[in-house]
């Protein structure tokens, strides 16, 4: 059961830590896209007492409905590209599908190989 009890010991630091971790700054083209156009949204995040591999960062993105919501967002996970003391820079990509205006989030999960979902704890940011 030593799996167990390291997930366990795992989610326990992890609860107890997540109030450390902040999207800071989120950058991206909201516009109107034509088909096909590529987005590139920027994403730093503060990890606080946590490592990044912690920690799932995620890109949300797709058309943007009447009231200002996404519209069936997909969900794709995010690189990170840089580090400056506890602050991440995740970078993520897209590809408009339909002419309109697209619009993204980026959410912050925690991430382990052993957890069933990465909501299992009810731990999430978004930005």
């Amino acid at each position: 059961f030593a799996r167990a009890r390291h997930l366990a010991t795992w989610k326990a630091g992890v609860a107890e830590a997540w109030r450390g971790v902040a999207i800071v700054d989120v950058e991206g083209d909201v516009t109107a896209g034509r088909v096909g156009a590529e987005r590139s949204i920027v994403a730093r995040v503060r990890t606080g007492h946590l490592s990044p591999e912690d920690i799932s960062v995620q890109l949300a993105h797709g058309r943007v409905g009447g009231s200002g919501s996404l519209i069936a967002p997909q969900i794709v996970p995010m690189a990170m590209v840089d580090r400056y003391d506890d602050v991440f820079t995740y970078r993520g990509t897209f590809t408009t599908t339909a002419a309109g205006l697209y619009g993204f989030a980026v959410r912050a999960v925690p991430a382990h190989e052993d957890l069933a979902s990465p909501m299992e704890l009810g731990l999430v940011n978004w930005a």
